[in-house]
């Protein structure tokens, strides 16, 4: 038997005169590693993001079972490259149960963005099938071909995907009030990110420029972000001005981040540690760098010292040149004094 609660997650705004964002966002997960603010979908149950070469996916993160499990057409499961929703306010959160046969588009509104696929945007459910508790992606109601959401089943040897249409949005109220939580490992995540919208809690890496991360072809990659400009720029083979699917680096704890001169032509592989994680290509990981290179301060991305490329970086002509000496951003985790180097709250 199914239950045909389908639940779908959301978000309601209240303005004031300073400019807040709502107060959810994704953290980097390792299986079994559930932060300290992580919001629980049903006991057990985590709400994940996952990368994919055709985009971000919804997806269902069992940490007891140290399972983690997506719709990308039939089931995956995720080992990599996978975040987790979380909040210091999970009260805020509430289910409201709608229905998608009924073409009110209104019973989208303030539902949340899990991710995209190709073009369109997907948006995060609940449903409880065959006795087991489901994230899933949910298409907008207003695509009638696609609306409602895509859950995995199976008959013994295919996996295959069931949809519902009877839907509950869970809403949150955000109360424009940020809530003091005890920092633990790397408390840092990352947000949704619109153009010129700066959150509250965004790490400034110089002045004017902000640290992101895109989902662009099939890597994760960082991202300036220059919102006086209402640019980003990466790079890939060359350099790639980026409008969508944008995250903002954020932190309650600026003081913890830091930028190391470092050396690559060294060779000295404990370069890396404390490093931040900014993304991926290919196999790849990348690290975050930042360089100031024809007058302009510029984030690029930074592979691992022992693969001897360092930080790269977009020239005029759109090129991605290589540059060995630049600032390498680290996060303190312990108590020892970093003041020596620039701290990213000054």
């Amino acid at each position: 038997m199914c239950n045909y609660l389908l639940l779908l997650l959301g978000i309601g705004f209240i303005f004031h005169e300073v400019d807040l964002a709502p107060d959810f966002y994704w953290r980097h997960y390792n299986h079994g590693d559930i932060p300290y603010d992580a919001l629980e979908a049903y006991p057990g149950l985590y709400i994940g993001q996952a990368h994919f070469s055709t985009g971000l996916f919804p997806a269902s993160i069992y940490p007891y079972r140290n399972s983690a499990v997506a719709m990308l057409g039939p089931r995956v499961n995720v080992t990599e490259h996978l975040k987790i929703l979380c909040t210091p306010k999970p009260r805020n959160f509430y289910w409201d149960t709608v229905d998608f046969t009924s073409d009110n588009i209104t019973l989208m509104k303030n539902a949340v963005v899990g991710g995209f696929q190709e073009s369109w945007l997907t948006y995060i459910g609940l449903v409880n099938h065959l006795d087991n508790w489901k994230v899933g992606k949910v298409f907008d109601i207003e695509d009638k071909a696609w609306r409602g959401i895509y859950v995995w089943d199976t008959d013994g040897i295919f996996e295959l995907w069931v949809m519902y249409i009877r839907v509950s949005l869970l809403l949150l109220i955000w109360t424009g009030v940020v809530l003091e939580v005890a920092a633990v490992v790397q408390d840092f995540y990352w947000r949704n990110y619109v153009h010129g919208d700066v959150p509250y809690d965004a790490v400034e890496a110089a002045p004017g420029l902000y640290i992101g991360q895109v989902n662009f072809k099939d890597y994760l990659l960082p991202t300036a972000i220059y919102p006086y400009r209402k640019v980003a720029i990466t790079t890939d083979v060359k350099r790639e001005y980026v409008k969508d699917n944008i995250k903002i680096l954020c932190t309650l704890e600026p003081k913890r981040f830091y930028w190391e001169p470092v050396d690559f032509t060294t060779h000295d592989f404990s370069l890396m540690t404390d490093a931040v994680v900014g993304g991926f290509r290919g196999s790849y990981v990348m690290y975050i760098g930042l360089l100031k290179h024809k007058n302009n301060w510029k984030i690029g991305r930074v592979y691992d010292a022992a693969e001897d490329l360092g930080i790269l970086v977009w020239d005029d002509d759109g090129k991605v040149p290589t540059f060995h000496r630049f600032e390498l951003l680290k996060y303190n985790s312990s108590s020892l004094d970093r003041s020596d180097y620039r701290l990213c709250d000054q």
